[in-house]
C-alpha cells in the first residue's frame, strides 16, 4: 500500500503538469481560450476581409459567432463538409452568401448550423446542402458537432425528435489528460511558424485562407499538387481501414434517414429554396468504392438522395461519380476534395 501511495505522489505532479499544459496552452482552442480565436476570425469576415494563417480552430463555433454578428439574412447559405467548401460567391454569382460548411460534417452539424441561423432569425432565402454519403451512416465516428450541440437539439425539438443521448459528457474534457494533445501543446510553443491569423485583401495565400464569403482557399502546397500527387493520395485514401467515415456502413440508418427527411420538411416550411450538392470522389477512389461490397452502398445513398429530391422538387447538383459530371483526375486535390474547376463544371456546366 505504501509503495502505491509513493507512486501516486510521484505521478501526481506529472498529471498536474499534463492537465495544466493542455488547459492553458490549449492548441485546439477548446478550453482556456475557448471561442476567443473564433470570435476574432468572425469579426474580420464580417468586415468582408479574407483571413489567412489559420491554424487549429473550432469551425463550428466560428459559424455561431459569425451569425451572431451579421445584421441581415443572407440570400444564400451553403451547408456541408470540407467537400463543399470550394463553393464560392464568384462561381454562384451571389455576393450576399456565406459558406457555412465545416470539416467532416455529420447530419448533426448540418442541422445545428441551420439551427444557428434559425435561432437568430437569419433564415436565408436559399440553401445549398452538401450531402456526403456518411451522413446516413450511424458509424461515421463524427462528434465534432457537440461544440454546437444546443443548436442541434433545438432543431431536433422543432422536428419532433427527442434524443436520449443529449446529456452525454462533453468529450473535449478527455483532452485534458491526452498525451497527443500535450504534444500538440508543446509543438505550438516551440514552433516559430505558429503565426496567428490575419486579414488580407489577397485572393490566395501560402497558408489556408477563409474568404469573406466563407469559402476555403487551400494553401499553396495543396494548390500546386500535381495530378500524380493527387492520385497517390487517392490510393492512400482507399487503403485506409475503414475509408473515412464509411466504416461498417452496411445500410442506410433509419433514424438518420427519418431525421434528414423531417429536417428538409422543416426548411421547406420555413420558405427556403433548397438545392442538394453531391461532391464527386476522385475517379480512382470511386472505382474502388464501386468494386467493393463493403462500400458500394455509396451508390445506393446517392440514388436515395436523388429520389427524395425528386419527391420534394429539389434540384440536385453533382454526383459521387465523377465521370457522369465530366470531372477528371485534373479536378482533384486528393481522394475526396475537388478543385474550383470541378465546382464550375458542376454548377455552370
Amino acid at each position: 500500500m505504501r509503495k502505491f501511495i509513493k507512486k501516486l505522489f510521484f505521478l501526481l505532479p506529472i498529471l498536474v503538469i499534463l492537465i495544466c499544459t493542455n488547459y492553458f496552452i490549449d492548441p485546439g482552442n477548446i478550453f482556456y481560450k475557448h471561442g476567443v480565436y473564433e470570435k476574432g476570425i468572425a469579426e474580420l469576415l464580417i468586415k468582408n476581409k479574407n483571413v489567412e494563417n489559420l491554424t487549429n480552430y473550432d469551425e463550428r463555433l466560428l459559424q455561431k459567432f459569425y451569425v451572431d454578428k451579421i445584421s441581415d439574412s443572407k440570400n444564400l447559405v451553403v451547408l456541408g463538409s470540407s467537400r463543399s467548401m470550394q463553393i464560392d460567391s464568384d462561381i454562384l454569382k451571389e455576393k450576399n452568401m456565406f459558406n457555412s460548411s465545416v470539416s467532416g460534417a455529420a447530419l448533426e452539424d448540418i442541422m445545428a448550423v441551420y439551427g444557428i441561423y434559425r435561432e437568430k432569425n437569419h433564415i436565408p432565402k436559399r440553401i445549398i446542402i452538401g450531402l456526403d454519403p456518411w451522413i446516413l451512416n450511424k458509424n461515421n465516428n463524427q462528434n465534432r458537432w457537440k461544440s454546437i450541440n444546443n443548436s442541434y437539439f433545438y432543431i431536433q425539438n422543432e422536428i419532433g425528435i427527442q434524443d436520449k443521448t443529449n446529456k452525454k459528457l462533453d468529450e473535449k474534457y478527455l483532452e485534458l489528460v491526452s498525451l497527443s494533445y500535450f504534444q500538440s501543446a508543446l509543438d505550438s510553443i516551440t514552433k516559430a511558424s505558429n503565426v496567428t491569423y490575419s486579414s488580407t485583401d489577397k485572393n490566395y495565400s501560402k497558408t489556408n485562407m477563409k474568404r469573406s464569403d466563407g469559402s476555403l482557399v487551400y494553401n499553396e502546397e495543396i494548390r500546386n499538387r500535381t495530378v500524380q500527387e493527387a492520385k497517390k493520395l487517392s490510393i492512400n485514401y482507399v487503403s485506409e481501414k475503414p475509408i473515412y467515415c464509411l466504416g461498417n456502413f452496411d445500410k442506410i440508418d433509419d433514424s438518420y434517414k427519418k431525421q434528414f427527411e423531417k429536417f428538409i420538411n422543416l426548411i421547406q416550411r420555413d420558405g427556403v429554396e433548397i438545392e442538394f450538392f453531391l461532391s464527386p470522389y476522385h475517379p480512382y477512389v470511386y472505382k474502388q468504392l464501386m468494386n467493393s461490397s463493403e462500400y458500394r452502398i455509396v451508390d445506393k445513398v446517392e440514388k436515395y438522395f436523388i429520389q427524395f429530391a425528386e419527391s420534394k422538387k429539389i434540384k440536385v447538383y453533382g454526383s459521387y461519380d465523377p465521370v457522369t459530371i465530366g470531372c477528371t483526375e485534373d479536378d482533384f486535390y486528393d481522394g475526396m476534395h475537388i478543385k474550383t474547376s470541378a465546382v464550375k463544371k458542376i454548377f455552370n456546366g
